[in-house]
């Protein structure tokens, strides 16, 4: 199926919150200000299913041995109701060489479901969670836990004896979640975690964890947009950064490769515009990008929604050379994010700007 067809049924779920126009391409774009909730008609999407052999490699000095790529098991509420299509997509990701899943659960309850697709093969997969997840109030779960007992009913509905990879965002010294530091490695400890890592929004949030704690892994955004700047050079330090973390043997994991839900359905109005053939994959050339950056992260952590989208991010590990027409379009659609980026991120969002801007590398010391 041609990609902008893809696009008709993607934007199906836009929340339209205001209209502005994008003439950096020679021609004015109307981009609509919204996020996506991904209609169930991109469940019918068709792409060949790839052959190859998905990369694999050890995270940092762990000895845990992961895929290149990470299945993001974020879910939007439209889609929750085609759990047998879900299993099917997990089950196929598996048989195509992933074995690092990701149940991030924000108020789309994942864990019962994903315990229940991933116990036929949980001793072939590996888990990664947000540590506190549950010690959050959303939707469904009023009440807030500790974060080992978090964890514990985490475990309970995973059908596991042990979480692999387990993360706590903690933006400051002040952060509340600087209190589950103690439990987390002394869980690690028990057995009932492998490795312990922080997700980072801004440099500064590494200075109050790297001198302190032995964590495992670093979780960043990466991806073509935002960590190449708008003049198509490195952000300023990530480089440096991923070089000391390295020296530390602590694991490089990114996440963002399409930087968020908010800016999808602009990338791909804008890209059609770019590439009127569509024969270029836009999500493979993303991947691409990231697979061959200085950064050659451990694994790179993105949602997927349907089985073409399983088929068409796998195959770009299959074929890992980003080509120059590929090259060529993410560099015209550069431009297009510089334009866009302030008006279509929210608030909770707006750190990619931050990051893009430039990284301060003296937050990251040697050992």
């Amino acid at each position: 199926m041609k990609r902008r067809t893809f696009v008709k049924t993607a934007l199906a779920g836009l929340t339209a919150l205001e209209t502005m126009g994008c003439s950096v391409l020679g021609k004015k774009i109307e981009l609509k200000r919204g996020t996506v909730e991904y209609s169930p008609e991109i469940l019918k999407d068709k792409w060949p299913r790839p052959k190859g052999t998905m990369p694999m490699r050890e995270l940092g000095t762990t000895g845990i041995k992961i895929s290149n790529f990470t299945f993001g098991s974020h879910m939007t509420k439209p889609l929750i109701p085609y759990e047998k299509e879900r299993e099917y997509m997990i089950r196929e990701a598996h048989d195509l060489g992933i074995n690092l899943y990701d149940i991030y659960d924000s108020t789309t309850h994942q864990y019962e479901p994903m315990g229940r697709y991933l116990e036929p093969i949980k001793n072939d997969v590996l888990v990664s969670v947000h540590a506190p997840e549950l010690g959050n109030v959303y939707e469904g779960n009023p009440i807030a836990l500790p974060v080992d007992k978090g964890i514990e009913k985490m475990l309970r509905l995973l059908r596991r004896d042990c979480i692999d990879l387990a993360r706590n965002h903690c933006p400051s010294p002040d952060s509340p979640r600087m209190q589950d530091w103690d439990k987390l490695f002394k869980m690690k400890e028990q057995g009932k975690i492998r490795a312990v890592g922080i997700p980072v929004h801004t440099s500064q949030e590494l200075d109050h964890i790297l001198d302190v704690y032995p964590i495992d892994f670093v979780l960043f955004p990466h991806n073509f947009y935002h960590n190449l700047n708008y003049g198509g050079e490195y952000v300023k330090g990530v480089p440096e950064m991923v070089k000391k973390l390295r020296d530390r043997g602590i694991g490089v994991t990114v996440m963002k490769p399409f930087a968020s839900e908010w800016f999808i359905p602009h990338l791909l109005e804008a890209s059609k515009e770019i590439d009127k053939t569509g024969e270029i994959s836009l999500g493979q050339a993303m991947l691409r990008y990231i697979i061959n950056s200085e950064i050659n992260p451990d694994t790179t952590f993105g949602g997927m929604y349907s089985l073409k989208e399983v088929y068409e991010n796998i195959g770009a590990y299959y074929k890992l050379s980003l080509t120059p027409e590929e090259k060529k379009h993410l560099d015209k659609l550069r431009k297009v994010t510089k334009v866009i980026a302030d008006a279509v991120l929210p608030e909770h969002y707006k750190f990619l700007n931050t990051w893009a801007e430039g990284y301060d590398s003296k937050a990251v010391t040697s050992a």
